[in-house]
């Protein structure tokens, strides 16, 4: 695993483990250092690094050696729990969770150290559904525990280890145990590992899921509304993977680390915790489906796990919201004063849709559990959002979002930009930005948006002078303007000027089809 750090106002790494570990025992970090790694959610701590041993402890979690409820006794499919006695506080908790989300567990409570034990313990291996071990250092010296996994592996049982430290295996466990599906706990944050390890367990017991378990595994990307809709309906999703039309959803914080080089670590965590947490408000409270974050951005699918009609106008809707949620941010930053540099007050968000067929599910195999989406429509998704600038937009989308969410409401203004071709696509795609809810614009953006959709038909028909006349009277209309509006420093009508001034000294020729060259 990678980390990247945050010390005196600049993004550091990728570092190591091992040089984490090392600068933090030679005193050069702090444990409250701002850290990333891969999966993050937003920006941690460096004790939160899951792998790093802290300054005179542990990097794993203690909690109570007492066994915390009674070992599974029955009929129903179960898991069998093998792990070394010294890991006992930890193992505790973490099966504890499989336990509360309905999972039957069965481990060595309870059974008196008599001649009858070995007998109990390989009877529990040889009757259980699904075998589990935790792996550490002190399991895989443990006698007892490489025999479990032998009998278990002799019985062809269905196999999940979870590595909770980094551990070397012996040659025969790896013989035996290098190809079986893992779960590295050390290496993944919480929310992740909760997920996978649930997920995987759901997959290899090949039974029902419980209303706990689908909590655990989408109670952080989905709404406690929908969250409860899915779980009262009884539609659990395909976890295995499945094609369906989803809506894709993109959102970047417009040159993040050029401006979070102003503030101290702990101001940065505070403000993309604030941040985060608005947007995520926003997501969900839209039926969105958060896929995960990437340091500032946003990542978010709209139609899965649980399909609506909708989701197309949900996507957009976000998007407009999210962007009305960041000025009131923004507001909020400036009323605080001196608490934040000047730049903050212009932080700005650019935000990408995409709709179509897509593959939602769980993507790779069990170790890698997470519920995700892949295709080209999620590609196409993201190449929207980064290159909303290169038109001086905030928000774009394809033709197939704009047409999929006029068709279910029609109160979002749309103006198209461009037609593009894009590298792997046998056809050229169609931009639109939504510029804002019909009922809420100035009438000097109607007029804007008048003038710019007249100018466009004049763009088509190769009639530059016409063009630039009507762009050039939409221009000061515009409503975001460069040195006004916080990151602006174009707009669409900026942008058509240009480019009708070249096309008209190098004309594209009469059989021209409106199709621009995607910038590179």
């Amino acid at each position: 695993m990678l980390v990247y750090l945050h010390k005196n106002g600049e993004r550091t790494g990728p570092f190591s483990l091992e040089k984490i570990q090392g600068q933090l025992e030679g005193g050069e970090l702090a444990v409250s250092d701002p850290a990333w790694f891969d999966g993050c959610s937003v920006w941690v701590t460096v004790q939160d690094v899951p792998g790093i041993l802290l300054p005179g402890g542990d990097h794993l979690s203690q909690v109570a050696t007492v066994p915390p409820f009674d070992a599974y006794q029955g009929d129903e499919p179960y898991v069998f729990i093998s792990y070394a006695h010294e890991d006992a506080a930890v193992v505790y908790g973490e099966i504890t969770r499989f336990h509360e989300a309905g999972c039957n567990v069965w481990y060595d409570e309870g059974i008196d150290a008599s001649n009858e034990w070995p007998e109990e313990i390989a009877k529990a291996v040889i009757g259980c559904a699904v075998f589990l071990i935790f792996v550490t250092p002190r399991s895989t010296d443990s006698v007892n525990c490489r025999n479990e996994v032998n009998l278990a592996l002799n019985e062809k049982k269905p196999f999940l280890a979870i590595h909770l430290e980094e551990t070397d295996l012996p040659p025969g466990l790896r013989l035996r145990m290098g190809d079986l599906q893992a779960i590295f706990r050390y290496n993944i944050p919480v929310d992740r590992y909760e997920r996978k390890s649930q997920g995987a367990l759901y997959q290899l017991l090949g039974t029902a899921p419980t209303k706990k378990l689908i909590k655990g595994m989408f109670g952080t990307s989905l709404s406690p509304e929908l969250l409860d809709q899915m779980v009262e309906s009884g539609d659990m999703p395909s976890l295995g993977g499945e094609e369906i039309e989803i809506t894709t959803y993109f959102s970047d914080v417009q040159t993040f680390f050029s401006f979070s080089r102003l503030l101290e670590p702990s101001q940065l965590v505070a403000l993309i915790n604030e941040y985060l947490t608005a947007m995520t408000d926003v997501l969900y409270e839209q039926r969105g489906t958060l896929d995960r974050y990437i340091g500032d951005a946003v990542v978010a699918m709209f139609g899965a796990p649980i399909p609506f009609p909708d989701h197309a106008y949900q996507a957009v809707k976000t998007g407009l919201l999210m962007l009305m949620r960041q000025a009131e941010l923004r507001k909020k930053w400036r009323a605080e004063g001196d608490k934040w540099p000047d730049p903050i007050s212009k932080m700005q968000t650019r935000v990408g849709c995409n709709t179509g067929s897509a593959i939602v599910g769980n993507m790779g195999p069990i170790h890698r559990f997470d519920y995700s989406m892949m295709g080209d429509v999620v590609n196409l998704g993201a190449r929207c959002e980064s290159s909303a600038r290169a038109y001086g937009a905030f928000c774009m989308v394809t033709e197939d979002t704009q047409r999929a969410a006029e068709a279910t409401k029609d109160d979002i203004a749309y103006r198209y930009l461009d037609k593009i071709v894009v590298k792997g696509r046998p056809q050229p795609i169609s931009f639109y930005e939504p510029v804002g809810f019909k009922g809420d614009l100035p009438q000097e953006v109607q007029d804007c948006l008048d003038c710019f959709s007249q100018g466009i038909e004049k763009y088509l028909a190769q009639d530059w002078d016409g063009a630039l006349e009507k762009f050039e009277k939409a221009k000061p209309l515009e409503p975001n303007q460069p040195n006004v509006t916080p990151g602006a420093d174009k707009n669409p009508s900026m942008v058509l000027i240009e480019r009708c001034q070249a096309m008209k000294e190098n004309p594209p020729g009469d059989d021209w089809d409106g199709v621009a060259v995607y910038p590179k």
